[in-house]
């Protein structure tokens, strides 16, 4: 129940950090497509290096 709780919290926290990102996002009068791309940098700048771990440890690549 607490890894629940504690899960729950940090998705709550990304959320609000997120609207608060919009927010001032449209306060420098930025266009929604503008802020999607924004955010969409965002997330695969954070998932690229877990991701392309995951797929070499699958694949077994050996990349150095």
């Amino acid at each position: 129940m607490k890894h629940f709780l504690l899960g729950i919290g940090i998705f709550a926290m990304i959320s609000a950090v997120m609207l608060g990102l919009a927010e001032v996002f449209t306060y420098f009068e930025l266009g929604k497509e503008t802020i999607q791309n924004i955010f969409l940098v965002i997330a695969l700048s954070i998932i690229a290096k877990p991701f392309g771990e995951l797929t070499a440890s699958v694949f077994k690549l050996n990349i150095k």
